[in-house]
Parts: structure tokens; C-alpha cells; sequence
């Protein structure tokens, strides 16, 4: 079984395209998890007519949110998706069949904005084209937006850190223990919103030094999060 772990904190406008597009997969053998972080909208009242496992915690941060749903999962195999992406048809077939091969200890796929103008396409092409450059060169950078783990390989490394880029943070540690990849035949559709909100020179930059593997976390966090 895959178990699919979505982190939430008031997602009304983006959790059901998500929940729509894993219960439309071709592959069935899966549970979907909510952890959620205390919404005050309707995301959960959403959530609950596509899964009863819907799990809370205290604490408001991604990494705490998934790594509580991890803790319920009963899969052999984790994906953490974010609450704004969306699996394309095969997504979870094809994640399967590379699961099963068992020569990684982590992987990704790419993605496509789910804004369709110009200038995103342009963006999406080139981070895309960036993450298969750093791959080929054993650099791979995997997005937190789909991750895939071996729950294994997840409880060896002992998940998340509470860091403002934990996904990095889980890469870095990830590469010690084997082989990742970024694979181009695997693709979700992700909300562009984050990249309206930093815009997209500094999105670019910001894409560009995860794969360089840029410092630590920590230092990721001093360049990119602007804290009031």
C-alpha cells in the first residue's frame, strides 16, 4: 500500500482538486492522510467526504504535519503531496512500479503550474530543466511538493526536521544512504501561488540553490523567509 500524506492549514481552496485527482488514479492501493494543523475554514469539512483518516497537530509547521500522518500511515510506501497539487492519471501506477524496484531511497517527479500563461511556463520549463541537469550530475534536488519514501528509509533517518525547509533537510540526509532521482515521467500540477508571492527572479534563485544543495537549512531559511 502507498499512504498519502497531505499537510494542511486552512487549504478550502485548493484541498479538493487535490483529493479529487488521487481518487480518480488508476492505482487503488492507497489511504490518504490529513494532517491537519488546526484550519479555521473548511478544509477539514472538505477533506472528510474523500478520507475518514484525518489526524491533527499541535504544532503549525509542514514538517510536524507530516510527520504525525506518517505515524498513522500503514503503507510500505510514503508520498507527502501538498494540499495545492495535484497527481497527474498515473502518478501513483507509475510511483508504484518504481517503489518496487527498491533502488531508491528517494525520488520525485516534476511538475507543470497550474497557471497557464507565458511567463510560468517559461519559469516551469526552467526549474524543471534545472532539477534534470542537477540529476544527471548525482546533485538531485527532490521538491517537498511530491516526495516519495520507502517508510523504511522515512523511520531510518527519523523524518522531518522541524527546519523552515525540511524537504532540503530530509534530501541531504537522504543522499547518504543511497540513490534519489527527479523523474520526468512523473508529474503532479502544482498552485503557482508561491511563486506569485516571492516573484519569479527570486523563485528562480531560490529553485537554483536547492539543487546547488545551498548551506543548510537553516541557512535557506536566513536568505529566503523574511521573518516580521
Amino acid at each position: 500500500m502507498i499512504s498519502i500524506i497531505i499537510p494542511t492549514l486552512n487549504e478550502e481552496k485548493y484541498i479538493e482538486a487535490t483529493l479529487e485527482s488521487i481518487k480518480n488514479q488508476n492505482f487503488k492501493d492507497f489511504e490518504v492522510i490529513v494532517c491537519d494543523c488546526h484550519s479555521n475554514d473548511k478544509t477539514i469539512e472538505i477533506a472528510k467526504k474523500y478520507t475518514d483518516k484525518i489526524v491533527f497537530t499541535e504544532t503549525r509547521s509542514t514538517a510536524s504535519a507530516r510527520n504525525t500522518g506518517a505515524k498513522y500511515a500503514n503503507g510500505e510506501y510514503l508520498i507527502f503531496l501538498d494540499a495545492d497539487t495535484m497527481l497527474s492519471c498515473n502518478y501513483l501506477e507509475k510511483a508504484h512500479d518504481i517503489f518496487k524496484k527498491a533502488k531508491y531511497v528517494g525520488f520525485s517527479g516534476a511538475f507543470k503550474f497550474s497557471n497557464k500563461s507565458l511567463k510560468y511556463k517559461i519559469t516551469e520549463n526552467a526549474v524543471n530543466l534545472a532539477f534534470i541537469i542537477f540529476d544527471f550530475f548525482r546533485k538531485t534536488a527532490i521538491p517537498g511538493f511530491n516526495f516519495c519514501i520507502p517508510k523504511p528509509i522515512f523511520e531510518k533517518v527519523g523524518g522531518f526536521e522541524n527546519v523552515f525547509v525540511e524537504d532540503i533537510n530530509l534530501f541531504k540526509k537522504l543522499g547518504k544512504l543511497g540513490k534519489t532521482k527527479y523523474f520526468t515521467h512523473l508529474y503532479v500540477i502544482t498552485s503557482s501561488r508561491r511563486l506569485e508571492r516571492q516573484g519569479i527572479l527570486k523563485a528562480l534563485d531560490y529553485y537554483y540553490d536547492i539543487g546547488r544543495k545551498y548551506g543548510s537549512a537553516m541557512d535557506f531559511s536566513k536568505r529566503y523567509i523574511k521573518v516580521d
